[in-house]
């Protein structure tokens, strides 16, 4: 397949998702926040080799504890702003002004941390299907999922001004809403989602 052509079309059977899980083999406290990593991968069809496309790294934590969100800015500072914005630091329970739309159900949240593709698979959409699939994997029992629309890379100016809103307009395509601090929020319970997933498949089928 000719990749500059951006006929991705069948490529949809050819990929798989890979989840691994990394998580505290400490006492039961310490288990309260799994790490995630999603891989997509191109299968071996045709002779060729299995190729990682990209990697997703989404964390999957318990609500009600109240230090959650000190929990996980002692991981990584970015973790530790978008738990800071979506959770009531007093009761670890999703903040007051986002608990009152949510329509999901359950006793966890989602952090959509990063993702990352190899360069000949960028600025194709696979990117957003990727992440809409891989949420989908970790939502049952979690309420909502939070992400951040800043780049990993250390821009700054008007370049990172551009490459936020750019991220703002990748996360608004999979149903994340602006929340503050330029945090994002999706709810896991809306139809809408699932709706959006059906059509980012159909770009690949």
């Amino acid at each position: 397949m000719d990749l500059s052509t951006g006929a991705d079309g069948g490529l949809g059977a050819r990929l798989r998702l890979d989840l691994a899980l990394r998580r505290s083999r400490g006492p039961q406290a310490d288990r309260s926040v799994e790490q995630w990593t999603a891989a997509l991968v191109l299968g071996d069809d045709d002779g060729m080799d299995p190729e990682i496309l990209g990697h997703a790294a989404i964390v999957r934590c318990v609500l009600g504890l109240p230090e959650m969100a000190e929990m996980l800015d002692g991981e990584d500072a970015g973790l530790g702003t978008a738990a800071a914005a979506v959770l009531d630091p007093c009761t670890g329970e999703p903040a007051l002004p986002l608990q009152k739309s949510l329509l999901g159900q359950g006793d966890r949240f989602l952090v959509l941390d990063s993702v990352e593709f190899e360069p000949g698979w960028r600025r194709r959409g696979i990117g957003r299907w990727f992440a809409a699939e891989a949420l989908a994997a970790l939502a049952p029992g979690a309420m909502f999922a939070a992400a951040i629309a800043a780049p990993m890379d250390d821009t700054e100016g008007l370049e990172r001004k551009r490459a936020e809103a750019k991220l703002r307009r990748v996360w608004a395509d999979l149903g994340f809403e602006p929340l503050s601090r330029g945090v994002m929020v999706l709810d896991l319970g809306t139809a809408t989602r699932g709706e959006k997933i059906a059509v980012f498949r159909t770009m690949f089928d």
